[in-house]
């Protein structure tokens, strides 16, 4: 039982420093929003996709050992300490995902705004085009 759980706690770390990193790359792309340049955002949210796809692998695997140490001699080794400690660093994780989320939408609404307000045409631009602009002269050959 000792190897597996040897293979649990791995995994349970391999878990932790990837929810850190997770939470690093949210607090990146945050930071990022609302810059000139979004090669930045974008990098630090494709590194998260990475960073998750990894994680689901390190969480299928976690649960697979959890399940062989719960039918075997699970009394042996005790899974609970090690989770709770990963539940912290999970939750820290999601909290810093709501905040680049909620920082989206505010990006998103803020440029969305500011394209409604290119769109919309100037009323006092108008004017000032109709009272400068020339009559088109007309004129009418005779001759043909």
């Amino acid at each position: 039982m000792a190897f597996r759980a040897g293979a649990f706690a791995q995994h349970v770390e391999a878990a932790k420093r990837l929810l850190a990193e997770l939470e690093q790359h949210a607090e990146s792309a945050r930071r990022a929003l609302g810059r000139d340049n979004g090669a930045e955002f974008f990098a630090a949210v494709e590194e998260r996709e990475r960073l998750l796809r990894e994680l689901d692998q390190v969480v299928t695997a976690l649960a697979l050992e959890h399940a062989q140490a719960l039918e075997g001699e699970a009394n042996e080794f005790e899974t609970g300490p090690l989770l709770a400690e990963m539940a912290q660093i999970a939750a820290r994780a999601l909290e810093s995902h709501d905040r680049l989320q909620s920082a989206a939408v505010r990006e998103r609404d803020r440029i969305g705004a500011a394209l409604q307000t290119n769109n919309r045409p100037d009323a006092i631009a108008s004017q000032y085009a109709v009272a400068t602009s020339v009559p088109a002269v007309s004129s009418l050959s005779v001759t043909g």
